[in-house]
């Protein structure tokens, strides 16, 4: 992972996986496979370029589901897609895949060839992020409701301890 090599040599029933890295050479023997894999880094914004958290990002190669994952507070998303397969008879690139970001109703949809690492920009035409994220505004409530109950609960023992009573 992460790697230049010059030469790699993959021999009997080996499966060698490469992520983010390159070869100058390689041998492969016997029923060894090597798989080639990038990163797919996607942004997700909204129709005022702000990030969208939680946005669903998808990779699929015709109808099937290859990797999901939710953006996070800076709305990214990073995917690791195969690029090609690499055995003793040769080399076979991958179909191209089809990446969809999705919030809510909102969605946006392109096909893409991976051969190295790549992003990409989603804009959800249409979607607005409220200023305070939902999740936000109910911690936020959580901790009105518990002040509030300290400070009540405050008041009641100022007035058990009053002379007055």
């Amino acid at each position: 992972m992460d790697s230049t090599l010059s030469l790699l040599s993959v021999n009997q029933e080996s499966l060698v996986s490469l992520i983010n890295s390159t070869y100058t050479f390689v041998n492969i023997n016997d029923n060894a496979t090597m798989l080639v894999s990038w990163y797919l880094d996607v942004h997700v914004i909204d129709s005022l370029g702000q990030n969208v958290s939680f946005a669903n990002v998808t990779a699929y190669v015709e109808y099937t589901l290859i990797q999901s994952k939710l953006t996070d507070t800076g709305g990214l998303a990073r995917l690791t897609l195969q690029s090609e397969l690499v055995n003793a008879t040769g080399h076979y690139p991958a179909a191209n895949y089809f990446i969809n970001a999705s919030y809510l109703a909102y969605q946006s949809t392109t096909e893409i060839s991976v051969s190295s690492n790549l992003h990409l920009d989603f804009i959800l035409e249409g979607l607005v992020v409220p200023e305070f994220p939902a999740n936000l505004i109910l911690h936020l409530f959580i901790v009105a409701v518990l002040l509030a109950a300290i400070l009540y609960r405050k008041r009641q023992k100022q007035k058990e301890n009053s002379p007055i009573g």
